[in-house]
């Protein structure tokens, strides 16, 4: 029933690409084979989808996570748990560490694993692995939004808007014209209309 509940919503949205939906949550949820398989088609399809949580993920799941979220440039962070009864292998493990490695956007990935008394957290170095990639990727993110803020600061469109909040500020109102661009803009325009006269 889960797994048809899935599968559903998955067709749903693959018929409606453009729906902006942000958020999907299977938490506690086994999707099974095919309901994981259609919804991850779907989240690919869907650019608005960002945060998702895919449930209780079989070591088939982690593997075919690692598959399809390979060609996902949308995705910001994901969710799920190992199933108990499908503990993922070390195989599943590598392909999804590779996954994060090389292809995904995914700045937050967090792992819930089974854990078994008197057995040492096997997933341990999976889970550092994981923090260690998306952490490098979210430091990627934030330099290049850092690029594009001063990429956008530096067209001639916003030094002007920039230039029109100063001359609303109370301490320029009373400021000489002349004054005002001496500040502004140096000797500049005292030097081009040096150059054209000579000219």
């Amino acid at each position: 029933m889960e797994s048809k509940t899935a599968q559903f919503i998955g067709e749903a949205i693959l018929a409606n690409p453009n729906y902006p939906i942000q958020k999907l949550k299977f938490k506690g949820v086994n999707l099974e084979e095919t309901g994981l398989y259609r919804l991850l088609e779907a989240v690919n399809a869907n650019k608005h989808i960002t945060k998702l949580h895919v449930g209780v993920v079989s070591d088939f799941g982690l593997r075919t996570l690692a598959e399809l979220l390979s060609l996902n440039k949308s995705l910001l962070n994901l969710e799920f748990q190992e199933n108990p009864h499908k503990r993922w292998t070390a195989g599943a493990k590598l392909a999804f560490s590779q996954m994060l490695k090389k292809h995904t956007e995914l700045q937050s990935v967090k792992v819930k694993s089974v854990q078994v008394e008197n057995e040492d957290d096997s997933n341990a170095e999976f889970k550092h692995e994981i923090e260690f990639y998306t952490k490098k990727k979210l430091a990627e993110h934030k330099q290049h939004k850092k690029y594009e803020h001063r990429h956008h600061d530096c067209e001639p469109e916003s030094m002007f808007e920039g230039m029109l909040k100063h001359l609303e500020k109370k301490k320029l109102k009373k400021m000489p014209i002349r004054k005002f661009f001496n500040n502004t803009f140096g000797t500049i325009l005292n030097d081009a209309l040096f150059a054209l006269k000579k000219k």
